[in-house]
């Protein structure tokens, strides 16, 4: 059976694209990342700066139930608290933000 999921990225590779689609602003947040956010106190800022300026350090984990590559961008707030934006590529201009937790 062939696998039919879509281009996995190295951590290399999904940091400057999920940066330059940050600084471009096609950011999608789902309803559990604006929960989320609220509850632990992130703005649009926070989200703004670890996307636009954090790091991938790991491989991604893939999402069987939605089929889609999950990468974790770690970065400072703005107050420079750590934390980490769990974010899907929709497709070359979007991303989808899942959820985002303290470091």
């Amino acid at each position: 059976m062939p696998d039919n999921r879509p281009n996995k990225l190295s951590p290399e590779e999904a940091t400057p694209k999920i940066r330059e689609i940050a600084r471009l602003g096609y950011i999608t947040p789902t309803f559990h990342f604006e929960k989320r956010m609220e509850q632990r106190n992130y703005d649009t800022q926070d989200v703004d700066l670890i996307l636009s300026t954090g790091k991938v350090r790991k491989p991604p984990e893939w999402d069987s139930d939605y089929d889609e590559w999950k990468y974790a961008v770690e970065g400072n707030a703005v107050e420079g608290d750590k934390a980490t934006v769990i974010v899907t590529i929709v497709n070359p201009d979007e991303i989808k933000c899942i959820t985002i937790k303290p470091k």
